[in-house]
């Protein structure tokens, strides 16, 4: 039995080296910069953690997501001969609120958000939709300042067609701490973060 156990202990650590050499610790990976990655990302203004966290444990705990519906074209008289078309928005509540500069940009942004984590998913079954709690600031002279995200849970979106809003809803998978920050960390500036992260709720 002793023997077994340690074959298995010997094949875990082989597992977690390979997976560990699989971490993108360039620039452009967004779990190592998040203010300097493309990814679609929406900061969470309200409600507090501790609602999200709760509601996302629950069997069927299901957090609405604010919905951008765009009304018809409206022409627009201008100087010009040709009448300007402009976009008008109708802004739905959710039981979370983002940070965004207009409406137009909320709605892209949740937009692409939905269509990048159903990609991801149908092409390699891999989930990248996170709902990520804290946020690591730190520079050094390769990466320069970054603000990379600590503790991950993964999510889903349940989406219901065009006219309705979606739905962020807990993955079936185990939450974690950053990968790639946890690892760059370790191999690049000496400094071990614990991989076990215990979330207590009042």
């Amino acid at each position: 039995m002793k023997a077994q156990s340690s074959i298995s202990d010997q094949l875990g650590t082989i597992l977690k080296r390979w997976q560990e050499r699989l971490i993108d610790v360039s620039k452009s990976n967004p779990l190592l910069g998040l203010n300097r990655s493309r990814a679609a990302k929406l900061e969470v203004e309200s409600p507090d953690l501790s609602y999200l966290v709760k509601t996302l444990f629950t069997d069927s705990g299901a957090i609405k997501l604010p919905f951008v519906q765009k009304k018809p074209k409206k022409a627009v008289s201008t100087d010009e001969e040709v009448p300007v078309e402009k976009d008008e928005y109708i802004f739905h509540e959710g039981d979370i609120d983002f940070s965004y500069s207009n409406l137009s940009d909320l709605r892209k942004k949740l937009g692409k958000i939905h269509d990048d984590s159903q990609l991801t998913m149908n092409e390699r079954g891999v989930n990248t939709l996170y709902l990520a709690i804290g946020c690591l600031e730190w520079e050094d002279t390769l990466m320069g300042k970054s603000e990379s995200p600590l503790i991950m849970i993964p999510c889903n979106l349940e989406y219901k067609g065009n006219s309705k809003p979606m739905n962020l809803l807990m993955a079936d998978e185990d939450i974690v701490l950053n990968p790639a920050i946890r690892y760059y960390l370790k191999e690049k500036e000496e400094i071990d973060i614990p991989e076990m992260v215990v979330i207590q709720m009042e």
